[in-house]
């Protein structure tokens, strides 16, 4: 399901109004009116790329279906190796004279001989982007003073492209670089967009060419934390790389270059930590041990029982067979939907050691330095069968979940649809505060 799908109003949501809608939802037949509203809403939504999931309005979402080598004639450039072995820009810089800004030191201090670069892949030739671009770069401007006065040299680059990040990460440009920050929309795979069409992955990256004053290198890209580990390492294992987990809003990405109070992990606090007060990059999480409970719990015994939750909820359900998962897209009052996973297994504490429980569990996202501890936790203090855990994830960087489990055998299907909705719920809020946006 893509977030488009998720995000838009119920009258063009075409999975509560088929049995069957071909991606194995299951839902409860609904009203010959409503059905013909979906029909109609669908065929209005299939003329605009904002309906099919290409990127929502807005958003910094990609849908990942291109290919590098899809790329409009528009793009080509000429390029030429410079006398270092990089592949020099194929922008033609000389066409924008403002594509390229440099802003020498304001005064010396710890940034003294190094840089800090802006870097940005946005396409430039996509509207949209450039929206994004202004943006970004308004908020960007006393991050960009603070640095000048702690004698950085700052590179604004608003046509970023594979070649510009190598040479930079190489120190081939006007400085070494001890921080990057580079915004683009990014894929689940971990590659990101480069402004010219292309992407960039970790597998480009040559670790023995990146220059060893690199502290901290910030992905303002959905899904690049979840790749984090894979660009860490790529970097040559020493800068904190910090990215988003999973999609998300362009008004959350220009909120993480806004400076707050009430928070420690924000863009300035970045540039406060490790290149200001030149803290040591922290060394990368410990992945977590505990596997997701859907992973391995047991879904037999609930085959039967989830068209009756999935029922009393007013929402579809789905089984995964080659993922062995049962899965509700429950429907949300907001007019949002959540996946939860809901399965069997077996109590491991005292006094109730063996007994079958009903699990339920939605992924959040991944735990990252752009998360803010404190608002993740806020609300969970409230009585309920939901709980906040930290899992495995599958790329190697912890895995935020929200768990709820109750009896099996004593509890009523009433009961059953209270867990599921009270974790869609709890997981749809946290999803929101940390991303912008639903992408569960």
């Amino acid at each position: 399901m893509t977030d488009a799908d998720k995000d838009r109003p119920e009258s063009e949501s075409s999975i509560f109004d088929r049995q069957d809608d071909g991606r194995g939802w299951s839902a409860p037949p609904v009203e010959e009116a409503r059905e013909e509203a979906t029909a109609e809403a669908a065929g209005e939504g299939s003329e605009s790329a904002e309906g099919n999931g290409e990127q929502s309005s807005g958003g910094r979402i990609n849908t990942g279906d291109e290919e590098e080598g899809d790329v409009p004639q528009i793009f080509s450039g000429k390029q030429s190796a410079d006398q270092s072995g990089w592949v020099r820009d194929g922008v033609d810089h000389a066409a924008d004279p403002e594509a390229r800004q440099v802003f020498a030191p304001l005064a010396s201090g710890p940034g003294s001989g190094e840089g800090f670069f802006f870097l940005f892949g946005l396409n430039r030739y996509r509207g949209r982007d450039q929206e994004m671009l202004k943006r970004e770069l308004a908020a960007i401007q006393d991050d960009i003073e603070v640095l000048r006065k702690a004698g950085y040299t700052v590179v604004i680059d608003k046509q970023a492209t594979r070649a510009t990040l190598r040479q930079t990460l190489a120190g081939a440009q006007e400085a070494p670089a001890a921080g990057i920050y580079w915004s683009a929309h990014g894929n689940p795979d971990g590659s990101v967009e480069t402004s010219d069409g292309k992407r960039i992955r970790p597998d480009d990256i040559d670790p023995e060419r990146v220059r060893s004053e690199l502290r901290l290198f910030i992905m303002s890209a959905c899904y690049s934390a979840a790749r984090s580990r894979a660009w860490r390492d790529a970097l040559g294992g020493r800068a904190l790389v910090v990215g988003w987990g999973r999609p998300v809003t362009i008004d959350r990405a220009v909120d993480f270059l806004t400076p707050r109070d009430d928070t420690d992990n924000d863009l300035d606090d970045l540039i406060r930590r490790y290149l200001l007060e030149r803290q040591e990059p922290p060394a990368p999480a410990d992945e977590a041990s505990e596997e997701a409970v859907s992973s391995y719990g047991e879904i037999e015994k609930l085959k039967a029982l989830a068209p009756s939750i999935a029922e009393a909820l007013r929402s579809p359900w789905r089984e995964k067979e080659d993922e062995k998962l049962l899965q509700i897209n429950v429907a949300l009052e907001s007019g949002r939907t959540q996946i939860v996973n809901i399965c069997v297994v077996q109590s491991l504490q005292p006094f109730t050691e063996g007994q079958p429980l009903f699990a339920v569990e939605a992924g959040v996202g991944e735990l990252t330095s752009t998360i803010d501890i404190n608002g993740l936790l806020g609300g969970f203090a409230t009585p309920g069968a939901a709980r906040l855990a930290l899992t495995r994830g599958k790329t190697r960087v912890p895995l935020l979940v929200v768990q709820g489990f109750i009896a099996l055998e004593s509890s009523s299907l009433e009961q059953m649809a209270g867990v599921v909705l009270e974790v869609a719920k709890r997981a749809d809020d946290l999803e929101h505060r940390m991303f912008g946006g639903d992408v569960g």
